[in-house]
């Protein structure tokens, strides 16, 4: 039988999947408007696998989707060699495909990186043309071109777009591609997705930036909860005939704030326990999800801690005490300071640092921490297991008690 809770990668069109329709009618709405977008988001929030859902309704209306990963992408020649590639997926077609394909032709390098000993990969170009630019620009007047030659609307998907700015960081790739795409006809739309939220909130919102108002900023929040209790609960009864209590899956949510990866990996692991060990009551329930929710918290611990452990350590004091306050709503007054134990210009350099990396937002509440997965790790890092475990049964009971009364 097979789990119906995806994770640890996209979410094909006609799996399974949690109630996005408000973002997936906008979406299909922009898109045959001919309206570009830019869709951000946290990583594992979904990205991806929401546009997968749109990009399989398009083709059923009989669009035609390309999609370009950039996160491998390390120079101008690895761009232009990947949109070549999946516009050589179009076999109709490749006896009319245009100069720049012909230009681009791979020359992979497999070696050592000298700085971690690791294999290294990656992808040059021998072309015939001297400018890089020159050859990028091709590339993407052959994908403006793809409409007539295929006689069908194409979107064009470009996801984790923030990465050219690794490759040339004063916007000179965004400059070449706003130059194309000025030009296109109604019937060829650039969506663009990415996980850096500031970097990418400059790139679209700053005016002296290339890609200004390009496109439309849409930023994918947490899955509501009714919605996610739901959809879990369908899925089980349809595949098991069994279904978690809302006080289990409420809570849940709340711990992981709606976060989808964090929501969709509980209900996957669940589902799995539920099928070896089928339980035979409420008290059996609750003892598969706290086995499955300290499981979770002991992985993803290890995770956030390797991608904060290059922060300096009063940085993560800081942002540690903003987990255990919520929301953090006057950080440089004395109550504050003292609880940190810094001053108010040590406080500042902390929170442009965790600002810098998308670790924290402000709103007109006060100062909270983004991502909620994180939140819970900063906040559960210093307890044991047995701790963690009276933190949730305790969280449990009284989600149960508010749901009967």
């Amino acid at each position: 039988m097979r789990n119906p809770f995806v994770v640890g990668r996209e979410i094909k069109y006609k799996e399974p999947f949690c109630n996005r329709g408000s973002e997936i009618k906008k979406l299909m709405a922009r898109a045959k408007s001919s309206e570009s977008v830019c869709i951000i988001s946290l990583r594992r929030y979904g990205k991806s696998s929401l546009l997968n859902q749109v990009m399989g309704k398009l083709r059923e209306e009989g669009w035609v989707t390309l999609k370009i990963d950039l996160m491998n992408v390390h120079s101008i020649e690895d761009f232009c060699f990947f949109i070549g590639q999946e516009i050589r997926k179009f076999q109709s077609i490749k006896n009319k495909i245009f100069s720049a394909i012909k230009h681009i032709k791979p020359s992979i390098t497999i070696g050592v990186d000298p700085l971690t000993s690791l294999p290294s990969f990656g992808v040059g170009l021998n072309s015939s043309v001297s400018k890089k630019e020159a050859i990028l620009r091709e590339i993407l007047n052959t994908c403006l071109k793809l409409p007539k030659l295929l006689s069908k609307p194409v979107l064009l998907v470009f996801d984790e777009l923030q990465e050219v700015r690794k490759i040339a960081p004063k916007g000179e790739i965004e400059a070449v591609m706003r130059a194309v795409f000025e030009k296109r006809d109604y019937d060829c739309v650039p969506f663009y997705l990415g996980s850096r939220r500031s970097i990418l909130k400059f790139m679209f919102q700053k005016e002296s930036e290339p890609f200004f108002k390009s496109a439309t900023v849409m930023e994918i929040k947490e899955l509501p909860a009714k919605s996610y209790v739901e959809f879990v609960q369908n899925e089980f009864k349809k595949t098991l005939s069994l279904t978690p209590s809302e006080a289990i899956l409420h809570t849940t949510w709340e711990l992981f704030q709606g976060h989808p990866y964090a929501v969709a990996k509980l209900a996957n692991r669940l589902w799995f326990r539920f099928l070896e060990n089928p339980p035979k009551s409420e008290e059996g329930q609750e003892r598969l999800w706290l086995e499955v929710m300290t499981e979770i918290i002991e992985e993803e611990g290890t995770f956030y801690e390797a991608i904060n452990k290059d922060l300096p350590s009063y940085v993560m004091v800081v942002f540690r005490k903003i987990a255990e306050e919520g929301v953090v709503e006057k950080p440089y007054q004395e109550k504050f300071l003292n609880k940190v134990g810094m001053t108010a210009a040590k406080i500042q350099k902390a929170l442009g640092m965790l600002k810098k990396n998308d670790k924290i937002e402000r709103d007109k509440k006060g100062i909270y921490i983004l991502d909620p997965l994180e939140k819970l790790w900063l906040f559960t890092s210093r307890m044991n297991e047995e701790q963690i475990k009276t933190t949730l049964i305790r969280m449990l009971k009284e989600k149960d008690n508010n749901s009967r009364c």
